[in-house]
């Protein structure tokens, strides 16, 4: 008689206290944070970021069996956008991305770096990029490789969509294989995007530098070398 009252209440708080326990499981892995005591950041190795794509589907998985509808719908709509392979592909080049300015990033939020040394390294990284731009087909080849595996570890594949003759809401290339389709529709945009937009944030800072620069003497600018005392 108690069980048949109170079943479903049961069942209920067996389902949120099974529903706790996985994200707790899955949300530690998430929530290490990448920064350090001395307030440096660093990169997360490769193992550790598959390790986070994985935990983050599980968390959304458990979710999406939430007893609140509501959230059940939003988790299992976000988890769906998460494995798409154009979303894959865009994680795994701004992986790259972060990584290869992380020491900028670093010397841009030192205390010592002037506007003249900030600008100058902006411009180092609007060359680096330019040149991974200008080789994207053999670039690209490594970031593909490293997408499909991701994707491999949760049982998913990399694909793309049909050409379609008429289209307004994706992309449509036609192109013969989903490396082609991604490298058109995802790594050259973004690529583009972070050039622009590294030349555009700085290029006021640059215009100001040439203006002060026309106030400060030739000779306070010029290295000489300077005879060791006697």
């Amino acid at each position: 008689m108690i069980l048949r009252q109170h079943g479903p209440q049961l069942l209920h708080h067996i389902k949120i206290l099974k529903l706790k326990k996985n994200l707790d499981e899955h949300l530690n892995n998430l929530l290490t944070s990448p920064w350090v005591p001395e307030n440096t950041f660093q990169f997360p190795a490769r193992g550790k970021r598959n390790l986070r794509f994985q935990s983050q589907r599980q968390t959304l998985e458990s979710l999406s069996d939430s007893l609140d509808i509501e959230t059940s719908s939003k988790a299992l709509s976000f988890l769906k956008s998460t494995l798409t392979s154009e979303f894959v592909v865009s994680l795994c080049l701004l992986a790259n991305i972060l990584q290869s300015t992380i020491s900028v990033y670093k010397i841009l939020q030192s205390p010592y770096c002037d506007l003249k040394s900030a600008v100058e390294h902006t411009e180092d990284s609007v060359d680096h990029f330019g040149n991974i731009q200008r080789t994207m087909d053999v670039k690209f080849s490594k970031i593909f490789i490293t997408a499909k595996a991701l994707m491999s570890q949760v049982c998913e594949e990399i694909h793309f969509p049909r050409v379609a003759p008429h289209q307004h809401y994706r992309s449509n290339y036609s192109t013969k294989d989903p490396e082609s389709y991604l490298r058109i529709s995802v790594a050259i945009p973004i690529q583009d995007d972070l050039i622009n937009q590294l030349k555009c944030r700085f290029s006021d800072r640059k215009d100001l530098l040439g203006t002060l620069q026309c106030f400060i003497p030739a000779s306070t600018t010029e290295t000489v070398d300077a005879e060791p005392l006697k």
